[in-house]
Parts: structure tokens; C-alpha cells; sequence
């Protein structure tokens, strides 16, 4: 880490709400001594003894230490201002003298001392602790699991500010629904090769992964991956089955052995068991037919998934689709033809298409040659509507009731 890098640290460790929550309760604690008020005590310690959990919820540099001795002096502070507010000098008897006014401001003294001591003890623990922000995720399967399938998910580790030096973090699944059959790591991350899965417990539903990497010391800008799973789905069950993988991290720290603040971000995967296309299969009367581009919507009724686009043409016609879109706000697919080759009638999409049940999907459709056309603006087929919007033919004029021949399988 540079020079400049380590400052940015340090100010962020400065500024951070724990040491703000040390250093007011430093200010209230001096103050309930001042003013002799118990709700100031009060508010004081609940800070103190708060930021005291914080600073020490992951061992770092200073932890045993520090650790000790902030809850040692925390406790002493406690019983010596609850002496001082209440002023029963038999509580703590520092001094034997008559005169008791000039013993309680001896001891108040004594206790401002210690408190500033406290405050800085915990402070300079804060930088040592949880300044490090990492987040530890799955990226969305490679392709739609369907049943007995295999699919791939990169385990990823990000962080905005530092760099993480090991980590040992466990995987959570449904072992009914899905098993691990294998883990590697790309040559390319800074953990290759030492990080490992435990291979013996890929089927139980809880897998174990670790890893370490003594060559990076400069900040991570971009996700790092640290392996690439490979799941096989197991099991049966309805046409649509929902599990979840999750991440439990068990110790993870910083470049400098330091732990570091740690968030998960898992997977919700959906399985579908049951192939449903979306036919809309060829009208009673495809004339006049025309090349053209087709725009839409369609709104399946059951959760279709597919991988292609089938055209149906007019007989003894090229009719074919030239390319193809399929969207939503957040997702889309797209065809493209190759030509008269091989099965021309299908075109295939670069992404697998999972249309949800009950939710809008938009299309773009453009056709060569004379492809069957349905001279309707809407058409109910048996998994779903499709609308047309417009339909623009090859000389320009545009039409709103025309819907193409096609069939998503």
C-alpha cells in the first residue's frame, strides 16, 4: 500500500463512527464528572462499552492487548465515577485526608486522566480493526439450470479500499437440489494456486473453500475471482424449483494479517423441470406475405425458456427471420441469421431466453423472403399472448395488425 493510500486509511479510520462514539463518550464521561450528572455517566459508558464490542468483534494487531486492557480500564472508570457522582469517597479511598473536598477533586482529576488514557487506547485500536471493506459474492449461473444439468458460478472478492490477503469462507446450498462437482481457480487471480475447496463435502450442502496470495499488495480496483464452481443439478420436481446459495465467511483479512469488515451477496437460482415453448404456429391464411420488421410485446403465461427462434415460411419461399430481439428494462437476447445453410429456418439466440410467467417482454422481428404472417393485432396461443405494435414492410408502409409465424423453443 503507498504512503498516500495508508493516510487515506488512517483518516478513514479517524473519522470512523466508532472512534466518534469513543470520543463522545470520552467528552460526556469527562462532562457528567464536571456537572455531577448521571444521565451524562450513563449515555457515556453505553457509548464506551459499545464502541469497546465493535472495536474487538474481530481480533487484529492489538487485540489482546488492548482488548484487556480497555475492558479493565472501562470497568475501573465505571466504579470510579459512579463513586465520584454519588461522592462516597469510601468507595474508592485514594488519599486519606479530612478534607474531602480536596480529595474530590483530587479523584476527579485522577478520573479525567484515566478517561483520556481510555479514549486514546481505543482509538489507536480502530485503525488496526475492520478498515478494510470486503464483499465476497456469486455471479449469476453461466446458463439457465435446468434438470440434471451443469452450470458455472465465479466466487468473487471486491474491495474498495485494500487488499485482502486470505480468506476461508463456507458455501451454502440445498443438497437436494444441487451439488458442487468441481472448483478451480483461474491462473490469472492472485490466489492461484493456493486456494482449495474441501472435495469431501461437495454433496452435503456446506463446502468449505480457502485461500491465500502473498504477491498483490496494491488495491484491488476490480473484482478478483477467487474459483469457478461447477454445480450439477440434482433431484426432480415441479416445473419450477427455487433454491438459494449463500456465503458464510468464517475468517477473512487484509494484506497485513488484519481482519477486515465483511459483507456476502449469494444466488437465487431457479430450476425449470419442464420444457415449455412458445408456438404460435401457422395461421389458416399466411397471404399476403412480406418481408418486414415486426415489433411487439409478448406476455407468456407460463415461464417459457428457449434457445432458438423457428420461422415458418410460406411453401416453396426462403421466408426466415434475419434477426431477432427479444428484452425487458434489465435483459435481452439477440439472433442473428447465417444464411441458407444447415437449419435455416432457426436462428439462435447469443444468451439463453427466459421469458417469466405473467411478465411483458418486448420483440423485435426482422424477416427476408416470405415468412407466414397472422393478419391479427393480438393472438392468444396456449402459453401466452403475443401483440403486434407495428410492422414495417420492405417498401416503408407500416401496418399495426400483423403478427410473424414463429415458434421460441
Amino acid at each position: 500500500m503507498t504512503s498516500a493510500n495508508r493516510i487515506i486509511s488512517g483518516f478513514d479510520a479517524l473519522c470512523s463512527q466508532r472512534t466518534i462514539e469513543i470520543f463522545t463518550g470520552g467528552v460526556l464521561a469527562i462532562a457528567s464528572l464536571e456537572s455531577f450528572n448521571i444521565a451524562f455517566f450513563a449515555v457515556s459508558y453505553c457509548l464506551l462499552i459499545g464502541a469497546y464490542l465493535e472495536v474487538f468483534e474481530w481480533e487484529g494487531k492489538f487485540a489482546h492487548l488492548t482488548s484487556v486492557s480497555c475492558f479493565a480500564l472501562i470497568l475501573l472508570q465505571m466504579i470510579l465515577n459512579l463513586a465520584l457522582l454519588t461522592q462516597t469517597p469510601g468507595l474508592v479511598p485514594l488519599v486519606f485526608t479530612v478534607h474531602f473536598q480536596e480529595v474530590l477533586k483530587m479523584r476527579i482529576l485522577i478520573s479525567k486522566v484515566c478517561l483520556v488514557g481510555l479514549v486514546l487506547l481505543m482509538v489507536l485500536a480502530c485503525p488496526s480493526q475492520a478498515t478494510t471493506h470486503v464483499w465476497i459474492t456469486i455471479n449469476p449461473p453461466s446458463s439457465q439450470p435446468t434438470p440434471s444439468s451443469t452450470f458455472t458460478t465465479y466466487l468473487n472478492v471486491s474491495t474498495w479500499n485494500g487488499v485482502v490477503g486470505a480468506l476461508d469462507v463456507t458455501v451454502c446450498y440445498d443438497p437436494a437440489v444441487l451439488h458442487i462437482i468441481n472448483f478451480s481457480t483461474p491462473s490469472d487471480s492472485p490466489f492461484y494456486p493456493n486456494c482449495f475447496a474441501d472435495t469431501d463435502s461437495f454433496t452435503s450442502g456446506k463446502t468449505k473453500i480457502a485461500g491465500f496470495q502473498v504477491t498483490d499488495r496494491e488495491m484491488w480496483k476490480t473484482p478478483v475471482p477467487l474459483g469457478i464452481i461447477t454445480w450439477q443439478v440434482v433431484g426432480t420436481g415441479s416445473e419450477t424449483s427455487e433454491t438459494d446459495i449463500t456465503i458464510k465467511p468464517n475468517s477473512v483479512v487484509d494484506a497485513n494479517w488484519s481482519r477486515v469488515k465483511v459483507m456476502t451477496y449469494g444466488q437465487h437460482i431457479s430450476i425449470f423441470s419442464e420444457e415449455v415453448i412458445f408456438d404460435i404456429g401457422s395461421p389458416f391464411n399466411p397471404y399476403p406475405s412480406i418481408a418486414g420488421a415486426h415489433k411487439g410485446t409478448i406476455t407468456p403465461n407460463k415461464t417459457i425458456i428457449a434457445t432458438k427462434l423457428y420461422t415458418y415460411a410460406c411453401e416453396g419461399t426462403g421466408g426466415h427471420t434475419e434477426y431477432a430481439r427479444i428484452w425487458n428494462e434489465t435483459w435481452e437476447a439477440i439472433a442473428t441469421w447465417e444464411g441458407y445453410a444447415g437449419e435455416w429456418h432457426n436462428i439462435s439466440f447469443d444468451k439463453t431466453v427466459v421469458l417469466l410467467a405473467g411478465e411483458t417482454y418486448f420483440y423485435e422481428i426482422r424477416t427476408g423472403s416470405y415468412p407466414q404472417i397472422h393478419h391479427t393485432n393480438a393472438l392468444l396461443t396456449a402459453n401466452g399472448w403475443i401483440n403486434c405494435t407495428e410492422f414495417k414492410d420492405a417498401n416503408g408502409k407500416v401496418y399495426y395488425d400483423l403478427i410473424p409465424a414463429i415458434k421460441l423453443f
